[in-house]
């Protein structure tokens, strides 16, 4: 073989080493491609992709039409915009369409400015829009048109014009408004207040799978305001609107569970709907599944889950809540004794009124329980809670004004609380009062040693005169 021709081969390597660099870099894109990441990366961009295509093909049938100021065709394509949440787009389309005088789009342009989608928010704006649709007999614009007068936004607050415009949608079968008009019945605002009226548009809504409508329904029947009262119809209207996830319904379905009211009394089925309610955030129904789980009534006990649920409640600033779970705190149930922990949550319920927190708050600072002691301060707590009927809290301000601790002491302001607490059954006020009576009768009766020294020292200086 010739020595100057280049063996098979040679001459190759370059050539060589360069597929393998390639084929390396393709195993390394492909390693790549099996990290979450490039999947990640790789579906995202699949479904971009897609959506845009779909989105085409979507819009194709309408643009000719539109572009040609077609109003259908471009309040279609404002549409399909705002389905694929692409809102300024489609507000530009529903303007298009709007200006021509098409009432759909007109009603979509206030609620965009009334919900600052795609727009600017502006409730005059909204106004304007709603007032156009509804001028032309649009539902919805006009029950929309009602609920801004409802509350004066965009326009002077009238209850007159809201009732009207609820009128003129309700007559059109809008529920929204066949509701509203029910409510404004019922409240007597810009109507004369009538219960009966307001039943039947609850039942005109209701009938149409309204949920609200199906709820009030229930408490009228509960109540028996316009109609005659019905367990069993209240149950049939709660649970309607329960079924639909109305968290307020689920509550009042717990209770008449818990009560047997319309249906048979079983406190795990009110359990069921309290913990449906709970869920949604009611705090009513945490405060009792709190409640449930303390006593064990259709929950196995747990004093732990009673104060997580209390906690829930007590948040959404529940002043019942806040009084359990300060409770819990001082007897240390289901969570770490604390006195001041204790009275954080009787101060948070006794800030809203809450009397029985209040007569614990005065008890804290009477004897020092979490706080600095203060006869002043537990006599302030002792006093609003007694001015709301409580009749410990009666009785201790008898007990503060009889010893003279955080007020000066009188014995006719003693005798007055004590009466008070006395009248409601409170034992020990009956007994104090008792003394306190014999007390000052015998104080009366026998002259202090005051009066007795002043005696003697006339007695005393009369004598020196026949001297």
């Amino acid at each position: 073989m010739d020595p100057s021709q280049p063996k098979r081969g040679r001459g190759r390597p370059t050539s060589s080493k360069s597929k393998r660099e390639k084929r390396k870099e393709r195993n390394a894109a492909k390693r790549l491609d099996k990290t979450e990441e490039g999947r990640a990366a790789y579906l995202d961009a699949l479904q971009k992709d897609s959506k845009r295509q779909r989105l085409t093909r979507r819009l194709a049938p309408y643009r000719l039409a539109a572009a040609e100021g077609d109003a259908t065709a471009q309040f279609i394509l404002g549409k399909i915009y705002e389905e694929e949440q692409i809102d300024d787009e489609a507000v530009r389309w529903f303007r298009q369409a709007a200006n021509q005088g098409h009432a759909d789009a007109q009603f979509k342009m206030g609620v965009a400015y009334e919900d600052g989608e795609g727009v600017e928010k502006s409730n005059e704006e909204a106004v304007r829009w709603y007032q156009k649709a509804a001028d032309q007999g649009h539902a919805g614009a006009q029950f929309r048109l009602g609920v801004s007068y409802t509350y004066g936004e965009g326009v002077e607050k009238s209850d007159e014009e809201a009732v009207r415009w609820y009128q003129k949608a309700a007559d059109q079968g809008d529920a929204a408004a066949q509701f509203s008009l029910g409510v404004a019945y019922r409240t007597g605002r810009g109507v004369q207040k009538s219960d009966k009226e307001a039943v039947r548009w609850y039942q005109k809504a209701a009938d149409q799978g309204d949920a609200a409508a199906q709820f009030s329904l229930g408490v009228a029947y509960r109540t028996g305001r316009g109609v005659q009262p019905s367990d069993e119809e209240a149950a049939r209207w709660y649970y309607q609107a329960a079924d639909q996830g109305f968290r307020a319904a689920q509550f009042r379905m717990g209770l008449i569970y818990e009560d047997g009211r319309g249906v048979e009394q079983s406190d795990k089925e009110a359990v069921l709907w309290y913990q449906k309610a709970a869920d949604q955030g009611n705090a009513n129904a945490q405060f009792f599944m709190g409640l449930a789980y303390e006593e064990g009534r259709g929950v196995v006990q747990s004093d732990k889950e009673a104060v997580r649920w209390y906690q829930k409640a007590a948040d959404q600033g529940d002043a019942k809540a806040q009084l359990r779970l300060g409770l819990a705190y001082e007897d240390g149930r289901g969570v770490e004794q604390s006195n001041e922990g204790a009275v954080h949550w009787y101060r948070q319920a006794a800030d809203q009124g809450h009397a029985i927190a209040q007569f614990n708050l005065g008890f804290a600072y009477k004897y020092g329980e979490g706080v600095e002691p203060s006869d002043e301060v537990a006599v302030h707590w002792y006093r609003r809670a007694a001015g709301q009927g409580d009749a410990d809290a009666q009785f201790q301000m008898g007990v503060a004004y009889e010893d003279g601790e955080g007020v000066e002491p009188s014995d006719e302001e003693a005798v007055r609380w004590y009466e008070l607490a006395a009248d409601q059954g409170h034992e020990k006020a009956r007994f104090n009062l008792t003394s306190l009576r014999k007390a000052i009768s015998f104080r009366d009766f026998n002259p202090d040693e005051k009066e007795i020294e002043a005696a003697f020292a006339a007695a005393e200086a009369k004598a020196a005169e026949h001297k």
